[in-house]
């Protein structure tokens, strides 16, 4: 399932592709691209008004495929000028009228070497339907976590026990990102907390609040078991 864009969800499901609007409980389901190892991104375009679909494959040599959704039946269209590159199966999140995603990508004449295979983000433009890549922060402590904060992009780190750190893409030529850094109220590795006794884990952020997220990394029988009883 994706995360939600303008209102709208997508989930895979076993006979196609769903698209669900959890408000009004419609949903459309649409045809599956006829190849493997595939993720979705939904995408919306403020100017025109218009979701898109990008579906990405874990195979460089197949193409990204876009489809518009709208009351007329469109059909799955390949990606122009797309750089020959794969998706890391993690979750897309589009911000402003841009789908981002984690990839790997692969440099011209040198694909067979592992070695030359760059880990990026990438950005599709949803209006134009074209692909940029984005530089990540040199931080070892990068996570998989990428999520929108303040209106803008961010890249979670590993957090310590008492404090997190994400970084921001500023944008710009240069491509700058900049670090947060945010005390927590709470332990995060709560294995001691009379409650739950689980750790937890950064799930995103609130837009309208700023708010942190947290759900329990693990479900132990501790955690089971204190559920049962709040019950």
């Amino acid at each position: 399932w994706s995360e939600s864009v303008h209102g709208l969800m997508v989930l895979g499901m076993s006979y196609g592709i769903l698209v669900w609007n959890p408000t009004t409980g419609q949903h459309v389901t649409l045809p599956e691209p006829m190849f493997d190892y595939k993720y979705y991104c939904l995408g919306y375009d403020p100017v025109d008004d218009k979701f898109k679909l990008l579906c990405i494959s874990r195979d460089r040599h197949q193409v990204p495929l876009v489809l518009t959704l709208g009351p007329r039946e469109e059909s799955w269209r390949e990606t122009q000028n797309s750089p020959s590159h794969f998706s890391i199966r993690r979750k897309g999140i589009c911000i402003n009228g841009h789908v981002y995603y984690r990839a790997k990508i692969h440099f011209q004449g040198e694909e067979r070497r592992s070695k030359d295979k760059k880990r990026v983000l990438m950005r599709f433009d949803v209006r134009y339907e074209n692909f940029n890549t984005i530089s990540i922060p040199e931080d070892p402590t990068l996570g998989n976590l990428i999520f929108e904060y303040q209106g803008k992009l961010a890249w979670f780190c590993s957090d310590l026990s008492s404090s997190i750190r994400f970084w921001v893409f500023e944008g710009g030529k240069k491509q700058e990102w900049s670090p947060r850094d945010f005390l927590l109220p709470f332990p995060r590795f709560a294995l001691h907390d009379p409650v739950w006794q689980v750790p937890m884990s950064l799930c995103g952020v609130a837009h309208e609040t700023g708010e942190f997220v947290y759900v329990a990394a693990s479900t132990t029988r501790k955690y089971t078991r204190k559920y049962a009883e709040f019950l």
